[in-house]
């Protein structure tokens, strides 16, 4: 293999492109494929288990420094190898990638440099990172980002999905590396690194966050919930390698206790304590961090390692996780929490409560009683209002403090059928006797205008001296009409209705009898129309006459009888527009056709119908040729004024 360099370059082949254990799911489910890809693993990890023996028997070996440098100068093992080997195989292989390792570092200790470099080109991929996502150089490490600021208007979805897979890939390489290699500790365990590590966490991660939700609702094609589970690989292992660094030496002290010095156990101390300190204001890190590795317990760990521990960095660190974990307000309460003095025991996921009064009566109380036992039913309303006290009367704080078994000792020791018993009025009224020193005797003592047992109270019913009735008497009662203000502020609201009908009247079928005592038309009761007899035409014709002329007979007079010398010409057109009109309906014509367009003398006014009726017949003036002229000299012939 060190003269046939083919071979080499496929074996690294098969380790670029062999699926990580985080994108194995995507790898075909075909049962041959599988198993030859597992007999090609295998296979892999025997070469280069091979490549690190340098003894096959007592015959056949090579010398350690013979063997060193022939596998370092001909790059058959390198630090880039080393960790893909690791990220391959050292989760199920750990024992055989471990001596693959601390072979190839046993072997050749240029390797320890190589390391420091990959270490220092790490940082140096994270900040071009960094530059590339935020379109801006860092100029230290620990330069806080503004994600409001970022102009990421470049980036595309495929760029996004790029970074996401690149920051799982060596996070989760670092971390296996430093399992099964724990020297490689001492590498990592620099200041710019972690500060590289604590800042990519800080402010990559939001970063992308944001800009695969928006990627997301514009293109459809990007599987959102996979890179989400990438980001979240990501997250945990860079978690991982954080603890093991800080942590390491205090781990490798508790196990090997031939090792526990007392002054070098207080200075390990002291470095993980300021290690702590310097990532405490990174809100996002140290929240994930304390979950996934409680920092109470890393202490508790540390007070069996020395007694002899800086107090004020411990309270330091304790009192900045609980304020950032009640700023903060997690979705979920965080078990195993850091605990201190100013920190509540239960969830840290405090909401705003009920108002509780300085003598602990809430108003609410029975409804929030009623809330928890919805949830747990079997808990008595003496535990729960015990619980909701503690937890200053926040529902959902005590059900989850139940749920995760996350109460104070205090409140651990109670019966949880503990009844409820309401209150003693009379205990504010004693309470206060005894903090002034006498005791105070009054029928009105604890009642709701006790200036003494209660905070606030309702002035609006307090009179001074004798109270005025509303009214003297029966009489003054009656004869009080305030309450119409009340009525005709109703009445004003609902009595205001305009008619937005302003149509103009039609009058079209108003001259005909349509209704039922309204003759059938002739067409509907047979083909032949009647016709009236010749005979009885004559009579007919005089009955008419006859009629007209009683009709026409002028009322007799009011006045004593006496024939007026000339009658009043009004009374005389009122006659002659009746006559007028009866003779046409006898005809069947349209009654009321003209219509009125004399109306009211000048300066009166006239109504609506003379205005219409004008305009009728001005509108309708031209339908007879020469304006009726031909019918006034027929008429005028028929009367014998003009000659035939």
């Amino acid at each position: 293999m060190a003269f046939n360099r083919p071979i080499m370059d496929s074996l690294l082949s098969v380790l670029q492109n062999i699926p990580r254990f985080y994108n194995l799911q995507n790898f075909p489910k075909d049962p041959e494929m599988q198993s030859t890809l597992e007999k090609l693993r295998q296979k892999v990890l025997n070469i280069f288990a091979r490549i690190v023996t340098l003894k096959e028997s007592s015959t056949e070996f090579m010398t350690p420094d013979y063997h060193g440098s022939l596998i370092y100068d001909k790059f058959l093992i390198t630090i880039p190898t080393l960790i893909d080997l690791a990220q391959l195989y050292g989760r199920e292989n750990e024992r055989i990638v471990s001596q693959i390792v601390k072979r190839a570092f046993k072997s050749q200790g240029l390797y320890n440099e190589d390391l420091k470099m990959t270490v220092e080109c790490t940082c140096q991929l994270l900040s071009s990172l960094e530059e590339k996502l935020f379109d801006q150089p860092l100029l230290t490490a620990r330069d806080v980002i503004c994600i409001s600021e970022v102009n990421d208007e470049k980036l595309t979805s495929e760029e996004v999905e790029d970074m996401i897979v690149y920051l799982t890939d060596v996070a989760s390489n670092i971390a296996v590396f430093l399992n099964v290699y724990p020297d490689a500790v001492d590498f990592y365990a620099s200041d710019y690194f972690i500060m590289k590590l604590v800042g990519v966490y800080e402010n990559i991660f939001p970063a992308i966050y944001r800009k695969l939700s928006e990627f997301s609702e514009v293109d459809l094609e990007i599987d959102e919930i996979q890179l989400k589970h990438y980001l979240h690989i990501a997250r945990t292992e860079f978690i991982t390698v954080f603890h093991n660094i800080i942590f390491n030496n205090i781990r490798l002290m508790l196990e090997n206790p031939i090792l526990l010095e007392e002054n070098t156990a207080k200075e390990r101390a002291d470095e993980f304590l300021n290690y702590l300190t310097s990532v405490i204001s990174d809100r996002h890190f140290i929240m994930d961090y304390n979950e996934l590795f409680p920092i109470q317990d890393d202490l508790e760990m540390l007070h069996q390692l020395t007694s002899d521990i800086d107090e004020a960095k411990e309270n330091f660190i304790k009192r900045s996780i609980s304020e950032v974990i009640l700023k903060t307000q997690p979705a979920r309460v965080k078990k195993n929490s850091v605990v201190s003095q100013d920190a509540t025991p239960g969830p840290s996921n405090y909401e705003p409560a009920p108002s509780v009064s300085d003598n602990g009566s809430v108003p609410n109380l029975r409804k929030c009683i009623r809330d928890v036992k919805d949830v747990m039913c079997d808990l008595g309303d003496g535990f729960i209002q015990k619980c909701l006290a503690h937890y200053n009367y926040n529902t959902a704080a005590v059900i989850n403090a139940i749920f995760e078994d996350n109460l104070p000792n205090e409140l651990k020791e109670l019966d949880r059928k503990l009844p409820f018993i309401p209150p003693d009025p009379a205990e504010a009224s004693a309470a206060v006797d005894k903090a002034v020193g006498f005791e105070r005797l009054n029928v009105f003592d604890g009642d709701e205008f006790d200036v003494m047992t209660q905070d606030k109270i309702d002035t609006s019913r307090v009179y001074r001296g004798k109270k005025k009735d509303k009214y003297k008497n029966l009489n003054e009662m009656l004869n009080d009409k305030s309450f119409k203000k009340d009525i005709a502020n109703i009445y004003s609201k609902y009595g205001v209705i305009e008619d937005e009908y302003d149509d103009e009247y039609d009058d079209t079928y108003e001259s005909h009898d349509v209704g039922l005592r309204g003759a059938d038309d002739f067409i509907e009761l047979g083909s032949k129309p009647f016709t009236t007899p010749r005979v009885l035409r004559v009579n007919e014709k005089r009955e008419e006459s006859e009629e007209e002329s009683e009709e026409e007979e002028p009322p007799p007079s009011s006045s004593n009888g006496r024939c007026n010398f000339v009658q009043d010409p009004s009374v005389l057109r009122e006659k002659r527009e009746m006559a007028n009109r009866t003779r046409v309906f006898k005809r069947g014509g349209k009654v009321g056709g003209t219509g009125d367009v004399v109306g009211r003398p000048k300066g009166q006014g006239n109504d609506k119908e003379v205005l219409v009726n004008r305009d009728k017949k001005n509108t309708n003036k031209s339908s007879r040729a020469n304006h009726n002229r031909r019918s006034g000299a027929e008429w005028k012939r028929r009367q014998g004024m003009v000659p035939s």
